[in-house]
Order: C-alpha cells, then structure tokens, then sequence
C-alpha cells in the first residue's frame, strides 16, 4: 500500500509508457519477477528505475554501465553519505534504496546472474537494436538434441529424487538451492568436482509434487587409494604427527616430504551421496541440510541415474527445458 500511494503521488503518467517497455525487456530476457525462483526484477523496481533515468533508453545506457556493488540509486536523497549505507547491503550487487523505507534495497532480491546478465543484454541493445529483446521465439524443447548435448559433453549426470516440501516457492527455492551447496561441498570434500546443477520441481503450487536436483559429475569415480602430501621432513614435530596418523598405510618420502597412501572410503558419487542423505532429518539437519528438504529427504530419495534422468524428461517438458536452459547458457551469445 505505500508503494502504490508514493507511485500515485509521484510518478509521472508520461512514464507508463516507458515502464512497460522495461518491463517486456525483462519479461523477454527471463529477469521479471522478485520471486524467490527467479530473483529478478519486481514491477515496482521497474518504476523506481525508469523514475530514476527518465526513460528506458537512458536507463539501458546508464546500466550498461554498471558495475557490481557500486551502483547507488537513492531518488529521495535520504542517504548524504552512499558509502557508508552500502554496507547494510554487502553482496547486492545493485542497491535502490526504497523511497517508502530508508533502510530497504528495492533490489535485494535481484541476484548476481542477473545482475550480469541484465548488464551485458543492455550492452548488446545499444550495440545492436533489435526486437528480439522484447519478443523472441521460443526456443526448440526436442528431447532427442537435448540428450545428445548432455551425452557428448563426456560428464556424468545423477539426480536425486525426493518429495516436494508443501511450502510456499519463497521458501522452497533457497532451500533448494542451500541444499545444493551443501551437496556440492560434501562431493568437492571426497574430489568428486562437480560441473554445474539443476534444481527442478513439478507441481509448484500442489502438494504432491516431486523435487529433482541433477549434479553433472566432472569426476564421479575414483581410484581405491588416495596419495597424501604430508610435511616437509625437516620439521620434526609435524613429521612425527603425519607418521602417527598414517602409519596404518604406506608412508614413504618423496624428495623432501613425507607421503602417504590411504584406501578411499568412496570410489563413486552415487555412494557418498546415498550415504551421507541416508540419515535422520535431525542429522541431516546437522549436516547442513536445510530444514524442509531434510524433513522431505528424511522420508525417502532415490538416487537416479541418467537412464531415469532422460526418462523423466521425456516426461516433463519443464524438467527438459531447465536442462536446455543450463546446457544453453551462454552469455556471451549473440543469438538476438
């Protein structure tokens, strides 16, 4: 109610026009929206900024350049000193401070990707107009090229299947995506590196929907032994501590270091990951999981491999088209 009374009294009806135009740009580019999923630009963002620069054309020149963090937009002029409030808000890359609340970004949503992606499109438009920023065909969900990109890259891919959590997609998608982190580290930790993911959920605003977060594996197995670099053999106390603790295994010394040869406890992906999600929701909880998807993760998960994975694409075209999306990405891509 207090954005639309300070809309009413100070926005200029002459502006619509160029509003709705920002608005289509982004709508077009995938960036509308101050959802928790897509972590863009709200419609009343979209008015602060046109309010701000006069017109769309002026906007898409000054954001073209813009630089992560150091953008400041304050229309009402409450802050004399921008650097010292730019602390309250570290790590957004574009700061709008709410002409209704001093304390609050407008734009605290709208995530780093964004941020960039938003940048480099307005560079493009100004180099090179086209309509195709505004309206853009839809791109080609076919199954069997899909499958093939995701074949010939040579990586692995795994899902991990689970109930959808019946909370509100503001709460929903940064637990997702928290989770993911979590499940990257744990991977990263044992040397399973990890390309990129997909999170993915069907039946958003039902209660009987399914989750999948697909990981594609750049390492996904490896030997049985693991070779340990250990101190230097001229420090006598820590030379004495690798040899304790690995003196189960080889040890040896190669040049002037202690080495050690240790049996892996995990030799693929699949059985860390089994491993460390099979517990309590308590102790996944512990672990770093975040509430809602260990209370769902906790009940039952299956594991799958790119068999059920392209299944479930052939499927769910939404699921087939997130996979396009991370396959696709690409920003440096002249395609309009």
């Amino acid at each position: 109610p207090f954005h639309n009374l300070f809309l009413k009294k100070n926005f200029p009806p002459r502006l619509a026009p160029e509003v709705r135009v920002l608005k289509q740009f982004t709508k077009n580019l995938g960036l509308y929206g101050s959802d928790a999923k897509t972590c863009g630009f709200s419609g009343y963002l979209c008015e602060l900024l046109i309010m701000h620069y006069g017109s769309f054309r002026n906007l898409i020149k000054g954001a073209s350049k813009w630089e992560p963090g150091k953008v400041f937009i304050d229309i009402k002029g409450y802050h004399k000193n921008p650097e010292k409030i730019k602390s309250r808000f570290k790590g957004q890359p574009l700061i709008v401070i709410d002409p209704v609340d001093r304390k609050r970004n407008v734009a605290a949503v709208l995530s780093p990707e964004n941020f960039v992606k938003f940048v480099f499109c307005c560079k493009q438009f100004l180099e090179k107009p086209s309509m195709r920023y505004f309206f853009r065909a839809k791109e080609r969900r076919d199954y069997k090229r899909i499958r093939k990109m995701m074949e010939e890259r040579g990586t692995k891919f795994i899902g991990i299947l689970f109930r959808k959590p019946n909370i509100i997609n503001d709460i929903l998608w940064p637990q997702m995506r928290r989770a993911v982190k979590r499940i990257r580290d744990v991977l990263e930790d044992e040397e399973f590196h990890v390309m990129g993911s997909v999170i993915w959920c069907d039946k958003e605003f039902e209660e009987d929907g399914t989750c999948i977060i697909i990981l594609e594996m750049e390492v996904w197995r490896l030997p049985q032994v693991r070779k340990i670099i250990g101190p230097p053999i001229f420090i006598a106390e820590r030379s004495e501590e690798f040899v304790k603790k690995y003196k189960k295994g080889r040890v040896w010394v190669e040049s002037d270091r202690w080495v050690s040869e240790v049996k892996r406890k995990h030799v693929n992906a699949e059985g860390l990951l089994s491993e460390f999600l099979r517990d309590s929701i308590h102790n996944l909880q512990e672990k770093g999981i975040p509430s809602y998807i260990a209370d769902s993760i906790g009940g039952g998960f299956d594991i799958l491999g790119e068999r059920e994975i392209f299944a479930r694409m052939r499927r769910k075209s939404e699921l087939l088209e997130s996979m396009r999306e991370y396959l696709e990405r690409n920003m440096m891509s002249r395609s309009f």
